[in-house]
């Protein structure tokens, strides 16, 4: 199980990976060699490789994880390639929930850390907001839709 004690062994790391790897109990020695092979994201472990079998071969040859070694050891596989398929029912599903988001230009909605991190940042830069104030709405796109944004303004 990680801990949380050695967060810095997890740096680079997407949060969401490393919750991916907590809440299935995978082995800690074996994400952090994966971490540290440049694995850093959910959609990147989910396609680290193309089989279960694949993963149990890399396991064994990479980080020393026999599921043939005994009970314990073949646990801590059983719990990785669990943690992998997670990780590829996830990529897909997110794949499928950005591109119907794109294409009803919807836009993604940000996690709360997320948000709290743009919150900080602006106030870092600009000025405190209030707690019942958000931040100023941010336009993005082309320049005909600031022109229109504008015009409405004034009338």
């Amino acid at each position: 199980m990680l801990a949380v004690q050695n967060v810095g062994a997890f740096v680079g790391a997407s949060s969401e990976l490393i919750f991916l790897f907590e809440s299935n109990g995978v082995d800690e020695a074996a994400g952090k060699a994966l971490i540290a092979a440049g694995i850093r994201t959910v959609p990147e472990f989910g396609a680290f490789v193309a089989t279960a079998t694949e993963l149990r071969e890399t396991l064994k040859a990479e980080c020393g994880l026999d599921g043939a070694a005994g009970l314990q050891a073949k646990a801590k596989v059983a719990k990785f390639v669990v943690a992998w398929t997670n990780a590829q029912k996830r990529s897909e599903k997110q794949a499928e929930v950005d591109v119907e988001n794109a294409v009803r230009n919807v836009p993604k909605i940000l996690q709360t850390g997320d948000f709290g991190g743009m919150r900080d940042a602006y106030e870092k830069k600009y000025k405190t907001l209030e707690e019942d104030q958000d931040l100023p709405p941010i336009r993005l796109g082309n320049v005909s839709n600031c022109k229109l944004d504008v015009a409405k303004a004034h009338f």
